[in-house]
């Protein structure tokens, strides 16, 4: 469940005068409301499940997308999680990379951390190599 914190940051990241930035809108999304929104059918349907927020005493669903009176959106999105859920509008471009970056951006990292694993051992059995070739 989302705190009041996670609350104010979504709310500040999504009303700012500051021009959307997916990364940063890719931090709000919870693992907990992307765990309701496959990233297959996120991608298909165009949204970003942030947070699951309690309202007048019931878990909702709170999901960028690019139009937020989009009622078969709305209606989709509610039989996918399970949940009411609610749309909030962002422009398409910057939905698309936050979407890939929301659900990919760990593995992106955990990639970019075993490569780089990868190239150090590779340097140091070239290394090892070389010093065994000198041996006589």
């Amino acid at each position: 469940m989302t705190n009041n914190t996670e609350r104010s940051l979504i709310n500040e990241a999504i009303t700012s005068d500051k021009p959307y930035r997916a990364r940063d809108l890719a931090r709000c999304s919870s693992a907990e409301a992307r765990a309701l929104i496959p990233f297959a059918r996120a991608e298909a349907m165009s949204v970003l499940p942030l947070a699951i927020i309690k309202e007048h005493g019931r878990d909702v669903l709170s999901c960028l997308c690019t139009d937020p009176n989009n009622t078969e959106l709305l209606a989709q999105v509610k039989f996918v999680s399970g949940i009411q859920s609610k749309l909030i509008a962002i422009p398409k471009e910057v939905l698309v990379e936050a979407i890939y970056t929301a659900y990919q951006g760990d593995r992106n990292e955990i990639k970019k951390i075993i490569d780089k694993a990868i190239d150090n051992v590779k340097e140091e059995r070239a290394q090892l190599t070389l010093v065994s070739d000198s041996v006589p």
